[in-house]
C-alpha cells in the first residue's frame, strides 16, 4: 500500500503527523459570528418597535380621558367628608319640633298641616320646623332636601313606615328612633334611612 506525500511523491510508509500548536491564549473570545446578549436584546427591542407599528399597538399609558367634558372624581374617587353642620338642632330642640308638630296637626284636623306641608316641603321644611327656623339638609353636602325628598322622609319613612314598625314592634322602633336623637349629630333612625341632618336656618 502506498501513500501520497502532499507533493504527490508515493510511499511505502505512511505520512509523519505534525502536530499543530493551538493558538495562545489572548483572554477574547474568538469570533464565531453569533451576537452578543445586548445585541439579542436590541434587535428584539427592535423587532418589538416595528411590529407594534403595523399593528397598531395602543397607546402607552397613562392615556386621555374617556370622553369629553370627563373631570377626575373628587376626593380621589372616595365618597366625600360628612357635611359638618356646625349649626346642628339639639336633640331638645328635635323635640320640641315633635311636639309642636304633633298640636299643629291636632288643630289643623291634618288636612290644614299637609297642605301647609306640601307647599314648603321644597326648603326642606315641614310646619313646626317652619316656625322654629329648622331645615332638613342632606348629610353629606349641606343642602336643604329637594321636595320629593322631604315628601319621602315624612310621609313614607317617618309617617307609612315609623307607624307599621312601631305596631309590629309594640313601641320600641319608635323608642329607638327617639333615642338615636342623642347620638352622632343627632341623627334619629329616619334621618340615617333619609340621608338627613337638621340645623337651623
Amino acid at each position: 500500500m502506498t501513500y501520497p506525500y502532499p507533493d504527490g511523491t508515493p510511499s511505502s510508509e505512511p505520512p509523519t503527523q505534525v502536530p499543530t500548536t493551538p493558538p495562545p491564549h489572548t483572554g477574547v473570545a474568538p469570533d464565531l459570528g453569533v451576537p452578543v446578549v445586548g445585541s439579542l436584546h436590541a434587535a428584539a427591542a427592535d423587532l418589538h418597535e416595528s411590529v407594534a407599528k403595523q399593528v397598531g399597538a395602543p397607546p402607552p399609558y397613562p392615556v386621555t380621558p374617556p370622553y369629553a367634558g370627563y373631570q377626575t372624581p373628587p376626593y380621589g374617587g372616595y365618597p366625600p367628608p360628612a357635611y359638618p353642620a356646625p349649626n346642628l338642632v339639639t336633640p331638645g330642640g328635635r323635640l320640641g319640633a315633635q311636639l309642636l308638630e304633633a298640636v299643629l296637626i291636632t288643630f289643623t284636623g291634618g288636612i290644614g298641616w299637609l297642605v301647609w306641608a306640601l307647599l314648603i316641603f321644597g326648603r326642606g321644611q315641614t310646619p313646626a320646623r317652619q316656625l322654629l327656623g329648622h331645615v332638613v339638609v342632606d348629610g353629606l353636602t349641606g343642602q336643604p332636601f329637594t321636595w320629593g325628598r322631604m315628601a319621602a322622609r315624612e310621609l313614607l319613612i317617618k309617617g307609612l313606615l315609623g307607624y307599621f314598625a312601631g305596631v309590629l314592634t309594640i313601641g320600641v322602633y319608635s323608642l329607638i328612633d327617639a333615642l338615636m336623637v342623642f347620638g352622632e349629630r343627632a341623627r334619629t333612625l329616619h334621618d340615617k334611612m333619609a340621608g338627613s341632618v337638621v340645623v337651623y336656618k
